[in-house]
């Protein structure tokens, strides 16, 4: 593989940025499946918490919401954090 491909393939796999997350609790409601079953917990998690960066963390470490550690990469579980902000999420016909 050249290098311009392993750039490609690290991008396709990569989270979301920030910008690609619904901020609001309408859209957040509306679209929460179109959203990855795991979020990194910056900048994606605490910002939708409204948390500062280490706030985040020491939410996660303290166990406030599920987080599941590959490697040393932290990543919040969607639903339960989207169930912590509240959502109803029930499909809806």
């Amino acid at each position: 593989m050249t290098a311009s491909t392993d750039t490609k393939v690290i991008a396709a796999s990569s989270p979301a940025p920030v910008g690609d997350l619904p901020c609001d609790v309408g859209s957040l409601q509306e679209h929460w499946r179109e959203l990855p079953a795991t979020l990194p917990l910056w900048p994606q998690t605490g910002q939708l918490l409204g948390l500062s960066r280490a706030a985040t963390f020491r939410a996660a470490a303290r166990g406030d919401f599920p987080v599941v550690t590959l490697g040393r990469r932290k990543l919040a579980l969607t639903v339960p954090l989207l169930k912590l902000l509240g959502l109803d999420l029930v499909e809806r016909p």
